[in-house]
Order: structure tokens, then sequence, then C-alpha cells
């Protein structure tokens, strides 16, 4: 569990959090990090676009990530989470708990997890959010087991994905959140040789208005062949 989130520890191992990080997720099968420093930057870009205090969702869990980022955030009222994988909104759960287990203060916003895919909210989720964020995955880039509604178990082409889990998705969020919300996500812009990035953005204009977009330049990863393809996000 310390690997949901490696940079709370990077003062201490600084000559090699880098090169660990980038080994962690290119030979291993773990889930790659999404780092909460980043995440939490990244909410407060899209809440520029709203005033006020939000109800939030998020369409997957992202390892808990979510948890640590918004710690002490004043600006939710409620955080939803869905995913898949019930042992990880346990441990979104445990770790809310955790860092919100005291008799001073009131905890910052109240948190909800769902057990469904994104593709399948409405009705399962509240219809009134202000903000949706997620990361999505990258298709079949990282698989794992412990559940039957992975994306990948449900749809096995990538043309069948991006219909079936990506427009799916998409057009949930367009019925759960409230009229002038916002549609937010973060995606790798060439996966596999997928134009994954260009390719979603087209299926989320069908139902959104593109207001902005930022890019993510990673770290230079020091692996075999890491750096033959430009990544961004």
């Amino acid at each position: 569990r310390a690997f949901t989130m490696p940079s709370t520890f990077k003062s201490t191992i600084e000559e090699w959090y880098d090169p660990l990080i980038a080994t962690l997720k290119t030979t291993t099968g773990i889930p790659s990090i999404f780092s909460p420093s980043v995440y939490r930057a990244l909410v407060l870009e899209t809440d520029k676009y709203l005033e006020g205090k939000q109800k939030l969702l998020l369409c997957t869990a992202s390892w808990a990530s979510p948890i640590l980022a918004l710690q002490n955030f004043k600006h939710y009222t409620d955080i939803h989470i869905v995913d898949v994988q019930e042992p990880v909104l346990k441990t979104c759960e445990e770790v809310y708990e955790v860092l919100n287990d005291n008799d001073f203060f009131d905890k910052p916003y109240e948190l909800k997890t769902f057990c469904t895919p994104s593709e399948k909210m409405v009705g399962k989720v509240d219809n009134n959010y202000d903000k949706i964020f997620f990361c999505p995955p990258y298709f079949d880039l990282e698989l794992y087991g412990s559940s039957d509604e992975q994306s990948t178990d449900l749809y096995k082409t990538y043309e069948e994905w991006l219909d079936g889990y990506w427009r799916g998705t998409v057009n949930a969020g367009s019925e759960v959140l409230n009229e002038d919300g916002i549609f937010s996500f973060v995606i790798g812009a060439n996966i596999r040789g997928y134009d994954m990035g260009e390719d979603m953005l087209k299926i989320a204009e069908e139902k959104f208005t593109l207001l902005d977009t930022i890019r993510i330049n990673p770290v230079a990863e020091p692996t075999k062949d890491a750096n033959k393809v430009e990544k961004y996000e």
C-alpha cells in the first residue's frame, strides 16, 4: 500500500526515485502510479470553470490517489467514486477514515463509493454532479484479475472498447452531470500504436464542448525502448 503514493517518501530516496518508479511501471505487473500531487493540480485546474462548492464524481478509484490528493480540500461537499474493484474502493474508504479520524474538525467532504462499471453507473450513482474527473483505463495496457467487469473483459477489441466502455461512460456521464457540469479525463496520447487521446476526445465531443486541454510530459524513463515514442498525457 505504500506504493499507492510513492512520492510521499520521495525526499528520502531522491536519487533513486525516478528510476525506481519507471522500473516498477515498465517491468512489473503492478498498476501505474497517478501521483496525487499531479492529481491535485489537475483537479484544481478544472475548478476554475465552476463557482462555489462542488459535488464531484470520480469514474475510477486510481488506486486511492484521489483520497490522498484531496485531503483537507474545502472545494467539495461530496466525492463519489466508481470502480469495478471492490478492494480498491475499500482501501479508499479506509484511507479516508484514517485521514479524517479526529474529534476536532469536521470531515472536509462526504465520501461514497460504488462498485460498478462507469458505463453502467446511471441509476446507481446520483444524478446531480458538478464535475466528473478521472483517469480511464488505457484499454489493455494494464490488466487486473480481480473483477469480471473490467472493461477489457467486457470489450475484447479496441473498437469494441471505445464504443462499449468509453462511449458508454461518456453517455452515462452526460446523464448524471448537471447541465453546466464539467467532464474531464486524463489519457495518454499514443498507447500501443493507438491514437487513444484523439480517439477518446472525439467521442467525448459527441456529448460535451471542449473547453481546454493540458499537456503532461512524464519524466524520462531509463528503461529499454522507453523513449522511442514521444509520451505525454
